[in-house]
């Protein structure tokens, strides 16, 4: 089809997106319908485009603290001004969060990632969600939900809903996904679900209204592996590689580092582990890299707070036994510092 070749439809064309839709409704165990979903770029695309539409009255947005840490680099290119807000194993500290807004820092958007928290692991839970939809309501602001590791459960059959489909989000959510976590990096190529209204609002970005849609050839890549069931196999083939992942990082973690704190994960990519009082994670990093293994200190997660005892641990690329001597070239590098 000749077509494939010229601009695109804007919000992508209806056959990728009524297969995505289809796709989408048998992991969430709920309709999701194709005039709610928009072709995208990646996910760090998706957030500039996003916070050039929705950050512009205000010029503020509000993020999870700690939170992934590309994201406020992000949201600077975009002229906006951040401001963190705690959480905890249930996600946004939501009445924080209004304590700020009450004090006057109303922000034009809240970003977070309410499922599989990057660096977290946490979930956000029900009570919240719908708080935190509450205030937007209230104070008259957007929530843009980073998703893309909703499909990535270890337990359960249906994956957790994206914050669009809570019954409270009617036109202030849009949640941002991608097919990096769930098929490659490489392919730069996400969606956007959302109402149709709030969609209308975020395709009106200039980038948009130029060229049309940012991915055309790639949804026509992306179709058959949709249609013919690769993608469902992939994500479930991952689902099981990343959950014996994490076990085998806990397990290292409770055995090399027994003073150390975290929560196992439900799913995602990553572990939040504090080190203990007194010690200096930037050290330990330098440390570790001696040793020859690197992580994400938690100081490069943080917005506002300085987490100077913790660190982002990945388990998502390494194989069992690279994870298990990754931490355990941290225990060493931690015992050198006495």
């Amino acid at each position: 089809d000749r077509l494939v070749l010229q601009y695109g439809a804007t919000q992508g064309f209806v056959g990728f997106r009524e297969a995505l839709a289809g796709f989408l409704s048998q992991r969430y165990g709920a309709e999701v319908r194709a005039e709610q979903l928009a072709l995208s770029g990646a996910v760090s695309l998706s957030l500039g485009l996003l916070a050039d539409v929705f950050g512009r009255r205000r010029g503020l947005v509000a993020c999870e603290d700690p939170t992934y840490f590309l994201a406020r680099g992000i949201f600077d290119s975009a002229g906006l001004r951040s401001f963190g807000v705690p959480i905890d194993d249930e996600g946004l500290n939501v009445e924080a969060l209004r304590a700020r807004i009450e004090a006057g820092e109303v922000p034009d958007f809240v970003y977070l990632i309410p499922t599989f928290q990057n660096p977290s692991g946490s979930v956000m839970s029900e009570a919240r969600r719908g708080a935190l939809l509450a205030l937007a309501e209230a104070h008259d602001f957007v929530v843009i939900a980073d998703e893309p590791y909703n499909l990535l459960h270890f337990e359960g059959a249906r994956a957790p809903l994206p914050l669009a489909m809570h019954p409270a989000a009617g036109d202030r959510v849009v949640s941002v996904s991608s097919f990096t976590k769930i098929l490659a990096p490489g392919l730069r190529t996400g969606w956007w679900q959302a109402s149709p209204a709030m969609l209308e609002r975020a395709l009106g970005h200039g980038v948009l209204r130029s060229g049309g849609n940012l991915n055309p050839v790639m949804a026509q890549m992306l179709l058959p592996l949709i249609e013919g069931g690769f993608l469902a196999r992939n994500v479930d083939a991952t689902r099981e590689l990343l959950a014996s992942r994490c076990a085998a990082m806990c397990d290292a973690i409770r055995s090399e580092l027994p003073g150390a704190r975290f929560v196992e994960p439900p799913g995602g990519y990553f572990l939040w582990v504090d080190f203990g009082a007194g010690v200096d994670a930037r050290a330990l990093r330098r440390a570790a890299k001696a040793h020859g293994v690197a992580f994400t200190e938690g100081k490069r997660c943080a917005v506002d707070a300085a987490f100077p005892s913790t660190a982002r641990l990945s388990f998502a690329f390494y194989e069992v036994d690279e994870i298990r001597e990754g931490v355990a070239r941290i225990a060493a590098a931690l015992a050198g510092l006495g």
